[in-house]
């Protein structure tokens, strides 16, 4: 245990989870809540920086949301969620696009869990479908 809280250790998990519902539930200022406690309590692990970088992912801040995965990274060089996240910041840079398809794939081809499997697979079919077409209904 990484924590200077003792008892308050035990809340880690939750507060997490919570940082991830508020995000889902587009409560930024509660997000940021439960996501900084879970930092203080455990400095040293991924997952509170996987929230700040999911929440910044959701509102396209893919420069903040970067710089997050790759300190999550800096604290569990294997963890595949965080990796896969990056390469979804990847796919939304014109420049580094087949950079993020070609670690997806690496991810992919690791066997990783379910969830983290589908949502490579999603961010594939996304890419693949709409961020590669040159034209759009839009634009």
């Amino acid at each position: 245990m990484d924590s200077a809280f003792g008892s308050l250790d035990q809340d880690f998990p939750l507060l997490v989870e919570a940082g991830l519902v508020a995000i889902r539930q587009q409560d930024e200022d509660s997000a940021m809540s439960c996501l900084t406690a879970a930092m203080l309590l455990r400095p040293k692990h991924s997952a509170p920086y996987i929230g700040f970088g999911y929440l910044h992912l959701n509102k396209l801040d893919t420069e903040n949301a970067l710089a997050y995965f790759e300190k999550a990274l800096e604290r569990d060089a294997e963890n595949m969620l965080a990796k896969s996240f990056l390469a979804i910041c990847y796919l939304l840079n014109p420049d580094r696009q087949e950079e993020g398809r070609a670690d997806l794939n690496k991810i992919l081809n690791k066997n990783p869990e379910a969830e983290v499997e589908q949502l490579c697979k999603q961010a594939l079919m996304w890419h693949e479908k709409d961020l590669t077409k040159k034209k759009s209904l839009f634009f």
